[in-house]
């Protein structure tokens, strides 16, 4: 539980430290950086759909569909780079504002 929990604070504090004037990481570290965590949460999420013992029942508690919406963020990162790689503010405020708002 507690190395989950470093990873959530870490996920909400990364896009926080990016909105300083002196941002601590570049745009594409920053980029990666949230794509990784994405990709855990989204993980761990199908690690516990398949360890449970019926696939519709991880269904019916809406903790566990909160979870899963959270592979959202990922796709959108995914097509927001595909569509347009050359970083401009509408790809910046995808990625430090909505995606991060998602995951809480």
């Amino acid at each position: 539980y507690r190395t989950m929990f470093c990873v959530i604070m870490a996920s909400v504090c990364s896009p926080l430290l990016q909105t300083m004037r002196s941002a601590p990481l570049s745009s594409r570290t920053s980029a990666i950086l949230e794509s990784g965590f994405d990709s855990v949460f989204a993980v761990e999420a199908l690690l516990r759909w398949i360890a449970h013992p019926t696939c519709m029942g991880f269904l019916w508690f809406p903790f566990n569909l909160l979870d899963l919406a959270l592979v959202v963020p990922l796709v959108m990162r995914a097509i927001a780079v595909s569509l347009d790689d050359s970083g401009n503010a509408i790809t910046g405020n995808l990625l430090l504002a909505v995606v991060p708002t998602l995951r809480l």
